[in-house]
């Protein structure tokens, strides 16, 4: 059964560890919250949509382009506003002595047309792919039953 839900958080840690997205389920009557907490990997555009706002990151934070480098968001969260949405976005990077920074932005609003508002409803998209159960790991018992290698 496919929900239509109002993402709030996406947070995907390192590999290995349950991947997060509170939800409220927008079909619910009353303001129901939802969290999924799941193994199994999103399909790889949901990782490729979080790491489109590295630019965001940049900007928001005033660091230099070439700090993006090897930069990967871990956490998106949605924050509704009477006049639109906001984000705040955490991201990880490995230092050139392998320690990691994990930083978070501040909250920004963002406007209703700009590219960032499509960056994040993008992500939202792919959430709720992961939420309907289309998973990296769908695919690939799909693949292994069909004898395929998933490929069309």
């Amino acid at each position: 059964m496919n929900h239509t839900m109002d993402i709030r958080e996406v947070h995907m840690p390192a590999d290995g560890a349950k991947r997060v997205l509170f939800a409220e389920d927008t079909e619910q009557e009353n303001e129901e919250y939802q969290t999924n907490k799941c193994a199994d990997e999103p399909l790889p555009a949901m990782y490729s949509a979080m790491n489109a706002l590295v630019p965001f990151v940049l900007d928001r934070c005033e660091i230099a382009k070439g700090f993006g480098n090897d930069m990967t968001v871990r956490t998106v969260k949605f924050v509704p506003r009477p006049e639109g949405q906001s984000i705040c976005v955490t991201f990880i990077k490995v230092l050139k002595d392998g320690a990691k920074l994990v930083w978070t932005t501040p909250q920004k609003a963002i406007e209703e047309d700009s590219t960032t508002m499509q960056l994040c409803n993008r992500i939202k998209t792919e959430a709720t792919k992961w939420i309907n159960k289309e998973r990296l790991q769908a695919d690939l018992l799909e693949a292994e039953s069909t004898g395929t290698d998933g490929e069309a």
